[in-house]
């Protein structure tokens, strides 16, 4: 299967099951319409402390650049909606009002490079999010203490890993075919349920999720203070360093592309998982270099431009048309991953096949 063969075949897997992108589409629509829990109050009595152990302070050169920090993040805390914690970035349910700098939800790996893109670029107009519904009077409630909205962070975040593992569960083209194939009922009864799926797959996305946290603080200590070091040498130095240093780290990790789709599509641990991904890129590095530079083309670009007709009853229609997209795209990775994957097994089979032979 090549590259533009599974973008098109994930296109018509949702358009064959379009209740798919019901997930997204409803998210959307609570955070467009539904009630809204912010952090405003809490954030404008940090600052207002902020600034008064600041004015405290003999004043100095960085004063005012410290002020306009705190004037931007109040600004953007104050679209805060914590029902954004909902949907987990990693996971990749689409979403159109979690975009940009004001909503500071999780985005996804190509949404986190567009807005570093246009950060560059000079363009903020198109990371602006999209405003709540002119037409919906929705309550909004203030959280009062930063431990309630750590709870409430922490609680949203597990609700939301269990509705994006059910959103990719249902996506699994490995189950889809064998529900269009004719199964006995012996290998019914041996094939996990659904939600046995979706609660395996929610366990080893927190395990990973752990996993890789550790593993970027236990690398990020010596990066810190290696450029700590060498920014008292030279400046350039230090920017060379980071500069390898972040370019090694963003290859290195390109090879984990596929370790979701693995526990998705092969129902595997954690390391297994980090194993066929590696497989898989490796066998097929520029396919799957060109099938993420068109995803993140597609799905960003497509973001930008349904932010741009978001106004009034039209965000309703800008949700669902990205919800489509950005659905029909992660239905076409899962689908590229098993083909390559089944391509792998299969020369590896043939391969052992021949030296068995070759030994008798």
């Amino acid at each position: 299967m090549k590259v533009i063969d599974a973008l098109g075949h994930g296109f018509q897997t949702v358009a064959r099951r379009w209740w798919l992108i019901l997930i997204p589409v409803l998210l959307d629509a609570l955070l467009w319409m539904g009630p809204s829990i912010s952090v405003q109050e809490l954030a404008q009595e940090a600052i207002a402390t902020f600034e008064g152990e600041l004015a405290a302070l003999p004043a100095e050169g960085g004063d005012l650049w410290l002020t306009e920090v705190g004037e931007t993040l109040g600004q953007a805390m104050a679209e805060y909606n914590v029902f954004s914690a909902l949907r987990v970035g990693m996971l990749g349910i689409p979403s159109l009002l979690i975009w940009g700098s004001a909503r500071l939800g999780a985005l996804s790996s190509y949404e986190g490079m567009w807005v570093w893109f246009l950060q560059i670029l000079n363009l903020p107009d198109l990371l602006d999010a999209v405003p709540r519904a002119p037409f919906a009077l929705p309550a909004v409630w203030q959280v009062q203490s930063e431990g309630i909205w750590l709870l409430l962070t922490l609680g949203f975040s597990l609700l939301g890993t269990a509705i994006g593992c059910i959103y990719l569960t249902s996506l699994n083209p490995a189950s889809s075919s064998r529900d269009d194939e004719e199964e006995d009922d012996e290998a019914a009864l041996q094939r996990p349920s659904f939600w046995a799926r979706v609660g395996k797959l929610a366990a080893r996305f927190v395990l990973f999720w752990l996993l890789r946290t550790v593993v970027l603080v236990l690398l990020g200590i010596p990066f810190v203070l290696a450029l700590g070091l060498l920014s008292m040498i030279s400046g350039q130095l230090m920017l060379l360093f980071a500069s390898i240093t972040i370019g090694l780290f963003l290859w290195l990790s390109f090879y984990g592309t596929f370790v979701l789709a693995a526990m998705v599509v092969n129902d595997v641990s954690v390391l297994r998982a980090i194993w066929n991904s590696i497989g898989v890129v490796l066998r097929n590095f520029w396919s799957t270099l060109w099938l993420f530079i068109l995803i993140n083309l597609i799905s960003g670009g497509l973001t930008i431009l349904w932010q741009q007709v978001s106004h009034g009853a039209w965000t309703g229609l800008a949700i669902i048309g990205n919800a489509y997209i950005g659905t029909s795209l992660i239905a076409a990775s899962l689908l590229y991953y098993q083909d390559r994957y089944t391509r792998w097994q299969e020369a590896l089979a043939e391969l052992l096949a021949k030296q068995r032979e070759q030994a008798t």
